[in-house]
Order: C-alpha cells, then structure tokens, then sequence
C-alpha cells in the first residue's frame, strides 16, 4: 500500500507537472506578446513586466516541482527495496515441514523466538511410527535385526500393527 501511494504521489506530479509546462508555454507567448507591445507603445511596460514575473516565478514552480517528483521518485525506489526486504523476510519466515505427518509436540509456540537450526514440532510421520520395546533377556536372545514383529498398543488392543526390528539389545 505504501508502495502503491508511492507510485500514486509519482503520477500526480507528473500530471501537475504537465499542466505547468502547458502554463509556462502560454506564459511564454503573453511575455513576449506584452514585450512587442510594450516597445511599440500599445501597451503599458507594467503589463510586460508583470507578465515577465508571472514567467519567472512559473519557471521556479516548475523547478520545485520537478525537484519533488524527483525526491518522490526516490521514495518509490526506497518503497520497492522495503518491499523486497519484507518479502525476502516472508519466505524465510515460512515453515515448511520435512516429511508428511501429524504434528505430535509443539516445542515453539508462535509469537516465540526461534533460533536458526532449532526444532520447532515434533512431526509423527504417516504410515510410519518407531516402536521401542523391551523383552525379557531369555526372549531377546531369538529376536534377530530384520524379523517381522507385531505390535500393540494399548489405543488398539485387538489390532496387531506390523513392523520390523530394526535394532537389537545393546
């Protein structure tokens, strides 16, 4: 928005600055008019005078004029660079999660400082859980890394899961 009004002051100086070249051209033709008139005697030099005033002070308001749509337009380089920097800032604000899941543990809230490398959930991924479970030393000893297992939990105590063991006792 603030980009855009920017952009919006630039457009209206152009216009403003249209208008006073169209009046500094018309200004123009009447000082020279009054000028041949006022050395010929068909008109006052106090008209030619004036209207050579009304040239000069138009010539100044232009200059100004010019010298604000150039500052303005400096506010508009200004605006799209801030623009940038808040949009660079954006994308590396963006979370994005490595893997597909359920958020298990939020370990920054939002509103919260994170440092660079910091976890910020904890992710259960989908179609995939590790299980840690002990068994009895007799019963480790038939237990070989790569065997099938299954498992159950106590939400489901009647449905087995199928997993696989990936390391054994140690």
């Amino acid at each position: 928005a603030w980009l855009a009004a920017e952009e919006a002051n630039v457009s209206a100086r152009d216009g403003r600055l249209e208008a006073l070249d169209h009046d500094l051209a018309v200004s123009r033709t009447e000082a020279g008019r009054y000028r041949r008139l006022a050395e010929t005697g068909a008109a006052p030099r106090q008209a030619a005078d004036r209207a050579e005033t009304a040239l000069e002070r138009l010539s100044r308001e232009i200059d100004a004029a010019r010298a604000s749509r150039t500052a303005t337009r400096r506010g508009v380089d200004a605006a799209r660079a801030r623009v940038q920097v808040l949009e660079a800032r954006l994308d590396e604000a963006e979370v994005e999660a490595p893997v597909s899941g359920r958020v298990e543990t939020e370990l920054v809230r939002a509103g919260e400082v994170a440092a660079p490398g910091q976890p910020l959930l904890e992710i259960l991924r989908d179609g995939r859980a590790d299980v840690v479970g002990y068994v009895p030393l007799l019963q480790a000893e038939r237990i070989t890394v790569g065997a099938g297992a299954r498992v159950w939990i106590d939400a489901f105590p009647d449905r087995p899961f199928p997993g696989v063991v990936s390391r054994g006792a140690g």
